[in-house]
């Protein structure tokens, strides 16, 4: 089981970096750990998730998580994959990122992180982004849908 991280707890060590809110955990999350897992094999670095807060998933996407933070967290803990989960408050982890310096930051072709799409404002701060193709077409929002759709269909 990964290691739930503090701010007063970071471990200096390098890492492979990826970001979400992983509120509704699908196929596609665990995708992008095994990729962040065996990127990770190939820099000699552990693999570190930033897990968005209630608040930053409420400041973006205006809407509040199936799952607390702290479920989140503990969740995304779980998976074999991952070595080191944090919780960050802000919109993106632009700041998380600052502060760890990771070797490699990995994210999915459909992130939502303007962090990553802007490498030039983490010129220094990180060595390499590899963008991955996303996997199974799956993300929280239509598995969201695909359950009211289920739902509205059988209470008609």
């Amino acid at each position: 089981m990964g290691r739930i991280i503090t701010d007063l707890d970071i471990p200096a060590v390098d890492f492979c970096f990826t970001s979400g809110c992983f509120d509704l955990l699908h196929s596609g999350h665990i995708w992008l750990f095994k990729q962040c897992r065996e990127i990770a094999h190939g820099h000699q670095c552990k693999v570190f998730v930033g897990v968005n807060s209630d608040k930053s998933m409420w400041d973006f996407k205006k809407k509040k998580p199936i799952f607390n933070q702290w479920d989140r967290r503990v969740i995304v803990a779980a998976i074999q994959f991952v070595d080191y989960v944090f919780l960050f408050d802000q919109r993106n982890p632009t700041e998380l990122i600052r502060r760890l310096k990771p070797k490699v930051i990995v994210h999915g072709d459909n992130a939502w992180q303007p962090a990553f799409e802007d490498t030039d404002e983490l010129e220094g701060y990180v060595g390499e982004v590899i963008k991955i193709p996303t996997e199974g077409g799956w993300s929280s929002s239509k598995v969201t849908e695909e359950i009211m759709r289920r739902y509205n269909a059988q209470n008609k």
